[in-house]
């Protein structure tokens, strides 16, 4: 008897990068949110093909409300990993940086899907100015709600280079 694929939820999904490596590795994604259509056309043009998903275009607060993930409940009970990777434009080194970027807080928006939907995993990617960017404390934050909602966790900064990229 064939075994189901593990599943994903995948937030913030740009263009689909990490559900490509989850997908390689076996996932399906169930849902996918992403708030642009530029990205959001390139993932479904990309990963649609192989795997039965819907992308959700528009803002998180809109298309994974409470109210919208306990109508999806069927479809979101026992989620294998939930992913996304907030914006980071506000944090990164790379641009001109904004401490009042309000992207910067979505990461509440991720933990409040954590909550809602339980997933047997987590993962979140950012930049490493997520860390502490501006005083902020965003990853002692974050790490401090996924310790009450008993997740186990380890972070740290991966370097794209040291693997091919």
């Amino acid at each position: 008897m064939a075994q189901d694929p593990p599943t994903l939820v995948d937030l913030f999904a740009g263009c689909g990068g990490l559900a490509l490596g989850f997908h390689q590795a076996g996932f399906k994604t169930l849902l996918a949110n992403e708030l642009h259509i530029d990205p959001a056309t390139t993932y479904v043009r990309n990963l649609l093909p192989e795997n039965n998903y819907q992308m959700l275009l528009g803002p998180i607060e809109e298309q994974l409300s409470d109210k919208a993930i306990e109508m999806r409940s069927d479809q979101l009970n026992n989620v294998d990993c939930l992913a996304g990777g907030p914006p980071c434009q506000g944090l990164s080194l790379a641009g001109a940086g904004n401490s009042d970027d309000p992207r910067n807080m979505l990461f509440h928006e991720y933990l409040r899907v954590v909550k809602k939907i339980r997933p047997r995993s987590v993962l979140f990617e950012n930049v490493p100015g997520f860390v502490n960017r501006y005083g902020l404390g965003l990853k002692s934050r974050l790490e401090n709600e996924l310790g009450k909602l008993e997740y186990e966790f380890d972070s740290g900064v991966v370097k794209a280079s040291d693997f091919g990229v």
